[in-house]
């Protein structure tokens, strides 16, 4: 449905036995892209949160949201996702896939580093954060009471940094349905051409002076 609103391109044809018009090719103008504005993202009545499960796909999402798979181009739209590969989360079987064959001949259990955990006094204050890397001798010591606590700092996996990066690309927005009518019309809309001496018409240009 996505490549239906794409305006169309007339190169010249490298096929010396082309048919097309004039010794023209037809090709779809894949530069041509809008992006949401961003007024969309400041009013909360036009979109909402979601959080990809293990097995979702743009078209499992689009059809949960919209009751329509074929606008799986909305989903990634709002989200300016354009390699789905390295932008949306991978499945768990894919994601082992992954860790596999980047730490093929080493562990990807193996400690990466290590960071501290809050502690907080009995005040509810907090006297270490969290997320500070340190190394493996790392001792804290409660200012107030002299004692080492001994739950201060947690081990990284590399197992633990590649599953918070594929976690990070979960959470996304979603048009809500009563807006994506209008945002589907604003799309077609932006599709035109405008007037030049390369236009045909509104939808197809010639390559000569090739303008996007």
């Amino acid at each position: 449905m996505y490549f239906n609103f794409l305006p169309e391109i007339l190169y010249p044809s490298l096929n010396p036995e082309s048919n097309s018009i004039s010794n023209f090719d037809r090709v779809k103008n894949f530069f041509r892209r809008i992006q949401i504005p961003e007024k969309v993202f400041q009013n909360v009545n036009y979109y909402s949160k979601y959080n990809i499960q293990n097995n979702d796909r743009p078209d499992t999402v689009a059809e949960l949201i919209y009751d329509n798979p074929e606008l799986d181009w909305v989903i990634l739209l709002t989200n300016n996702i354009t390699d789905l590969y390295s932008e949306w989360p991978l499945d768990d079987k894919t994601f082992y896939e992954y860790l596999n064959q980047k730490y093929k001949g080493r562990n990807y259990n193996d400690t990466a580093y290590y960071e501290t955990n809050e502690i907080k006094d009995s005040s509810n204050r907090t006297i270490l954060p969290a997320g500070i890397r340190v190394d493996s001798s790392f001792t804290f010591t409660n200012p107030l009471t002299g004692q080492i606590v001994s739950n201060s700092k947690k081990t990284i996996t590399y197992l633990d940094i590649e599953t918070k990066l594929n976690d990070a690309k979960r959470n996304i927005f979603v048009i809500k349905p009563s807006y994506v009518e209008k945002l589907i019309s604003d799309y077609s809309d932006s599709s035109f051409y405008d007037f030049s001496s390369d236009r045909l018409d509104s939808r197809i240009k010639k390559a000569n002076n090739f303008r996007i």
